[in-house]
């Protein structure tokens, strides 16, 4: 094989077509989960956001990112992770009461309260340890947002199933994969798009709550720059704004002085 194949570009299009359906299905949805993180931002509060497995991959897109808010913290334990092997990771998260555990863990050593707000990715929705997180979540009163596909899996979305969150469909496909090689058993496809498209999300997410809060009257943005532009600029400029920021946390005691 010497060029790209007609399928490479099948994925192309089956990834951009999914992009704009979520922009133009889901606006609404976007537009309330941007005004979730404005106002957490604008009240100092972090962004705490969850996923498990492949999902894991779009909690650390949004921690310490370039052009990313420098209050966002994943809670993703390794062993929830890629990093722990597939087989041991898909076990732990549909484990019924782990979920509960993990919660009360991080609300105990982050004090989590109403200031701050929780992002949940799943492509499924029903692995126990994200849904029973974010009803957690909810019953504490945190704003919650949920970025999960209402067609991923065989069993009901139960993420889409919880009163008051926003949830954002990301509109991926049953079995996540969208291409076809002839040939192959009808049972295989592949070109994944649940991670790209969660990524996606949110980052749209992101530039809208910065375009509103610059909207309202904020000159100037808690967000993090590449540490690879200005070489010692850039990072005394991220140094400086991290410091400033875990300062503003240890005055709300939410830090724990060493």
């Amino acid at each position: 094989m010497e060029n790209l194949q007609e399928r490479v570009f099948e994925f192309n299009t089956k990834l951009e077509e999914t992009m704009y359906d979520v922009l133009e299905k889901q606006e609404p949805q976007i537009l309330n989960a941007a005004h979730i993180v404005k106002r957490c931002t604008k009240r100092l509060g972090r962004i705490f956001v969850v996923g498990t497995g492949h999902s894991s991959s779009v909690a650390f897109e949004a921690f310490m990112r370039a052009g990313g808010l420098v209050n966002v913290v994943p809670l993703v334990p390794w062993f929830l992770t890629m990093i722990a092997g597939g087989v041991l990771s898909g076990i732990l998260e549909k484990q019924k009461g782990f979920g509960k555990f993990l919660f009360r863990a991080y609300e105990f050593i982050y004090r989590i309260s109403r200031n701050d707000c929780m992002i949940f990715i799943s492509q499924s929705g029903c692995n126990a340890v994200t849904v029973e997180m974010a009803k957690l979540a909810q019953e504490a009163k945190v704003e919650v947002i949920v970025i999960t596909s209402s067609q991923g899996a065989s069993f009901d979305n139960e993420l889409l199933r919880i009163e008051g969150v926003t949830a954002v469909d990301t509109g991926v496909p049953f079995g996540d994969t969208v291409v076809k090689i002839d040939g192959l058993d009808e049972e295989t496809s592949i070109g994944p798009l649940s991670t790209m498209i969660g990524i996606y999300v949110w980052h749209v997410i992101m530039i809208s709550a910065c375009e509103m809060l610059v909207e309202d009257g904020y000159k100037k943005l808690p967000v993090i720059i590449s540490g690879n532009t200005r070489e010692e600029t850039s990072e005394r400029r991220n140094q400086k704004l991290i410091l400033g920021y875990l300062r503003e946390l240890l005055k709300q005691g939410l830090l724990v002085k060493i």
